[in-house]
């Protein structure tokens, strides 16, 4: 029987797959980007220090990076589908925990936790998109599923900005929550898990981070790309405000043009 993964035609159901992990992963990405886009209204009109301010942009990022491994193996065991909507209704109730709960420091617990929880999509996502397409089509999947981040970042300057100023730190939050707690429903029921290898041909295959150190160094090169990245990103809004006292809408804009310049870059990268 031919799967997904080795027949050359590209089917309904790997473009469905693909379009729920973009979604999924643009969602969690809207979540870990918002407190980001509070700096304005926390810094510059509440008057908490930047340094405050921060942590608590830092706090959903630290709890993604912690949990990415033991999300990956729990999709071993579970299976992707799960794993995807499960993380995803978790990060829901735990946003709109934070959007309810008072004072920087649950606030900032909360969003560690949510952050943590939309993990399940960074580290499941690119498996079912890898699973349901031949080989030769990979690459341009994989380039469109990158582009989830981006999106989920100017989407986030786009909306958080306006929607704090109209009703302040809980309003974006509830948002996400929503967000998260839409594609959880619609990935439990659209995606469907990509048919595994047999067990016996998983244990002959060759560990390559054990061949050599080529997977290292590019792991290592990655995140020394994405630092400058994520420190434009998230201070960039801040310092159009700040700096060349823009509004938060026009300096939104600004920021989600150059997101969508990113995604639309990440989609042509792989193919």
């Amino acid at each position: 029987m031919t799967t997904p993964g080795e027949d050359e035609r590209i089917g309904a159901p790997a473009w469905r797959m693909l379009g729920l992990g973009v979604l999924a992963q643009a969602a969690g990405t809207l979540v870990v980007s918002t407190p980001a886009y509070l700096i304005p209204l926390l810094h510059l009109q509440r008057g908490v220090p930047l340094a405050q301010v921060g942590l608590l942009v830092a706090a959903p990022t630290i709890g993604l990076v912690l949990t990415l491994v033991a999300w990956g193996a729990l999709a071993d065991r579970v299976g992707e589908r799960w794993v995807i909507a499960g993380g995803l209704a978790l990060a829901a109730v735990l946003t709109a925990l934070a959007a309810l709960a008072g004072g920087l420091v649950p606030v900032g617990v909360l969003l560690l936790l949510a952050g943590g929880a939309t993990g399940s999509c960074n580290a499941a996502s690119g498996r079912v998109v890898v699973g349901w397409f031949p080989k030769r089509r990979r690459g341009l999947a994989m380039g469109i599923r990158q582009m989830s981040q981006p999106l989920g970042v100017a989407v986030a300057a786009l909306v958080v900005p306006p929607l704090a100023a109209a009703g302040g730190v809980a309003l974006p939050l509830v948002v996400g929550a929503g967000a998260t707690g839409a594609l959880a429903v619609a990935c439990a029921v659209g995606i469907a898990d990509p048919p595994r290898p047999a067990r016996h041909v998983l244990a002959g295959a060759a560990n390559p981070y054990r061949r050599d150190r080529f997977l290292l160094r590019v792991h290592v090169v990655s995140l020394l790309l994405v630092v400058p990245q994520f420190t434009l990103s998230t201070f960039g809004l801040l310092w159009l405000i700040a700096g060349l006292r823009w509004s938060a809408t026009a300096a939104g804009v600004v920021v989600a043009v150059a997101q969508f310049a990113g995604a639309g870059a990440a989609s042509s990268s792989d193919r």
